[in-house]
């Protein structure tokens, strides 16, 4: 049961959504994947995402990536 992750992207607009490709929850392999492509892949390239997160199912954050000043997406330290 706590083995699954949702992935929350803030796009630069301000909104939010929730990455449900292949379902809300991931497993972590799913999750990884996901988190690679939205942080390498053309919309973080692009500039169009702000910041993106992996929450455990107890709501805890598992990584968390914000855009820096470079305007890249850049892991944060919690």
């Amino acid at each position: 049961m706590f083995n699954v992750y949702k992935v929350v992207i803030t796009f630069d607009t301000g909104m939010q959504h929730v990455d449900d490709v292949g379902g809300e929850w991931k497993t972590e392999r799913e999750t990884l994947r996901a988190w690679d492509r939205l942080c390498h892949g053309p919309l973080a390239k692009s500039g169009l995402i702000d910041e993106v997160k992996v929450v455990d199912a107890l709501d805890m954050v598992a990584l968390h990536a914000r855009k820096g000043d470079s305007g890249r997406l850049a892991l944060v330290r919690t």
